[in-house]
């Protein structure tokens, strides 16, 4: 199934998403007007006169009550947002063990967002500063930055090993004992059985390889026994398994290459999973974006992902599975600390994912 397929069935998830974000009486009164055109146009047709019956009138009450339940409703969402906004701030705002030094000064973003922007951080453990960005300004954008420090003693490198199910990302965290966990693949669908289709790569764990499907069409990201990381663009294609590639991760598309934003056909907001790494490669950048929730995130685009690592101090990155796929697990925050995309924040099941545990 092509990528341009998967798009179209996202966007017109995004479409009903963003129809159901309407007070509920707007989608009341357009029905109304849709039955009114209709019947007036059978009438035309058959050249009677409308009969506006019972059923109409019954409608109309209808749609005074619809008035009273939605803003009912719309009180309550906007408790759960101020709700989850108190959440995250609190969750990046509490005090911090002496860790040392910070390992990426989060303010630098700004530089891409001058107006309107929040950036806060704290670090979660010894190797890792978790970094909250909000974009309060149309469109509303949210977005998480976990930078590791690869050369802390007691890092190491986790990946799913059975690529025959799919499983969650906080399953997989809490199996491996992850600090910071994201998703991997999905497939070629969010179905339970679906294939892999196109988006498969290169995969290696703890130098057994699970797959060697390298193409010019796949980045993927190496780590060695010692986790130093390397990264391997779309163009290269390399299916050796070499002590370089002790742990190993495909993704789908370059977004920063050798410091330099790279241009996408694609280019519009949406949630995003995102890995890249330092020039030195002892620097890791783990990124999620939330998305497709126009009145809360509404996503941020490939370009504006890079330019932000970029600022940070990434030099390489690739995009990995997005959409509602998209979701990161820290442990020391008690879980997810994104909104996934599916219905009501729920995780989606997938075949490959991603972590780092600090002892």
């Amino acid at each position: 199934m092509s990528d341009s397929f998967n798009y179209l069935i996202d966007s017109l998830s995004a479409a009903f998403m963003r129809l159901f974000e309407l007070p509920i009486f707007f989608i009341i009164l357009g029905f109304l007007v849709f039955v009114v055109v209709v019947k007036l146009i059978y009438a035309r047709v058959k050249k009677r006169k409308a009969k506006w019956n019972t059923t109409f009138i019954l409608f109309l009450l209808f749609f005074v009550s619809v008035l009273i339940v939605d803003k009912k409703i719309a009180n309550l969402s906007s408790e759960i947002n101020e709700a989850n906004e108190k959440y995250h701030n609190s969750m990046l705002g509490g005090a911090t063990m002496d860790m040392g030094a910070n390992l990426v000064d989060e303010k630098k973003i700004l530089e891409v967002f001058p107006a309107d922007a929040v950036v806060q951080s704290r670090k979660t453990n010894a190797a890792t500063q978790l970094v909250l960005f909000s974009k309060n300004n149309s469109p509303l954008a949210k977005a998480y930055i976990a930078v590791v420090d690869l050369t802390y003693p007691t890092l190491k490198v986790h990946l799913s090993n059975d690529l025959s199910k799919k499983t969650l990302t906080s399953e997989f965290a809490k199996k491996y004992n992850c600090n910071v966990a994201v998703n991997g693949e999905a497939g070629n669908s969010m179905s339970m059985d679906a294939t892999l289709g196109e988006w498969t790569g290169n995969y290696i764990i703890n130098g057994k390889a699970y797959l060697q499907e390298d193409s010019d069409k796949r980045p993927f990201l190496s780590f060695s026994e010692n986790n130093q990381a390397k990264y391997f663009e779309e163009k290269i294609v390399d299916t050796a398994n070499t002590p370089e590639k002790y742990n190993t991760i495909w993704g789908r598309f370059d977004i920063l290459l050798n410091g330099e934003v790279c241009e996408q056909e694609e280019e519009r907001p949406y949630p995003r999973t995102i890995l890249g790494i330092d020039k030195s490669g002892k620097k890791l950048y783990i990124m999620v974006v939330d998305g497709k929730r126009p009145n809360y995130s509404l996503g941020l685009s490939y370009q504006e992902c890079a330019a932000m690592l970029h600022k940070i101090g990434a030099y390489n990155v690739m995009a990995c599975d997005q959409g509602g796929s998209s979701c990161m697990y820290v442990k020391e925050v008690n879980g997810l600390v994104n909104r996934p995309a599916d219905s009501e924040g729920i995780e989606r099941p997938i075949y490959t994912h991603f972590g780092i545990s600090v002892k």
